[in-house]
């Protein structure tokens, strides 16, 4: 087959309409990440979306070859779930019952892209450049501060370096067989995902690494390089600042910086992180000058707001720690 042939595939066109259309999903549902029932212009937007991107999955799906049935069955409930969403906003809308659908939905598109960048689909079309969908999840925020604050109070108070390495080491071992477990068998793999974790996980966690993994890993990282108090503050960066970065980026963040990361949500990640800073240098650090101090929050503060806006390849639960961990060492 040369290219030209190629090119006019028709197989390959609909997949290539398919990467589209799920790019368009994606944008969609950061749309949803607010959802504005009151607002008249945001539900005919949602709605025209809903409804024009459910006709063009209905279509791709008919043109699918008969091999790529779960990919079919993706787009089958996908179409379902934007009509439904549509139909509620049609109606009275319930925001717990489109909290519902939206979840749903990012789940259906994490499916979708997991599909695209399967070896049987991957080569047929430029799976790259997708993006996973961040939903507001206010449990995983209020979790990601207590088990900082906890993980810094224990340290301080009760774990030598050893006796924290060893509690991790073996926390990071039952992380990792249920990481290997999870590849052998997806229903399992959902089920800790939806229902084990369900409350703090993500979508895309189905079919990834979980964030809380990567995070410990370069926790360990941190506490077996770094003396205490730098790896407390790389702690504590990232317990506060993600959080709160991530409730007023998906709140107010309307100008982006740098893909579906906001102005709002980087700029809050950067003040809260400087912020933690300061508040944990000014007890643990009383000989420090305020200049000094301000110095090394102001830094740190801004590598992590970095490393959380323009991590891709590597996780920012990972990433995030260590570098504020090593920025901070510079102070000393």
């Amino acid at each position: 087959m040369n290219g030209a042939e190629a090119v006019l595939d028709p197989q390959a066109m609909v997949l290539e309409d398919l990467r589209e259309s799920v790019h368009e999903l994606y944008q969609l549902m950061i749309s949803m990440q607010r959802l504005k029932v009151n607002d008249k212009r945001w539900k005919e937007s949602i709605d025209n979306g809903c409804r024009e991107l459910a006709k063009r999955f209905e279509a791709m799906k008919q043109s699918l070859e008969d091999e790529q049935r779960r990919l079919r069955k993706s787009l089958d409930d996908v179409e379902r779930l934007l009509q439904e969403f549509s139909d509620e906003l049609s109606a009275k809308p319930s925001v717990r019952k489109l909290k519902e659908l939206r979840r749903s939905l990012s789940e259906g598109y994490e499916e979708m892209v997991t599909q695209l960048r399967g070896p049987r689909i991957r080569f047929e079309v430029k799976a790259k450049g997708f993006k996973h969908v961040k939903l507001p999840n206010y449990s995983r925020n209020v979790f990601h501060a207590i088990m900082g604050t906890s993980g810094v109070l224990l340290y301080q108070w009760i774990l030598t370096r050893e006796m924290a390495l060893w509690v991790m080491g073996l926390m990071m071992a039952s992380f990792v067989l249920l990481e290997i477990s999870r590849i052998f068998s997806r229903k399992w793999s959902w089920f800790l995902v939806d229902t084990v974790f369900g409350q703090i996980s993500r979508p895309a966690e189905r079919y990834r690494i979980n964030g809380s993994t990567l995070y410990l890993a370069a926790l360990i990282l941190v506490v077996f390089f770094f003396p205490k108090t730098v790896a407390q503050i790389a702690v504590l960066v990232p317990a506060y600042a993600d959080p709160l970065a991530s409730v007023f980026g998906q709140r107010y963040g309307r100008k982006k910086l740098y893909r579906a990361k906001s102005y709002v949500g980087t700029g809050t990640f950067f003040l809260a992180g400087a912020l933690s800073v300061v508040i944990f240098g000014l007890l643990a650090l009383p000989d420090w000058s305020l200049l000094r101090l301000v110095g090394m929050a102001l830094t740190v503060g801004a590598t992590g707001a970095f490393a959380e806006c323009f991590s891709e390849r590597i996780d920012d639960n990972f990433t995030i720690p260590l570098l504020c961990a090593g920025v901070a060492m510079a102070w000393f």
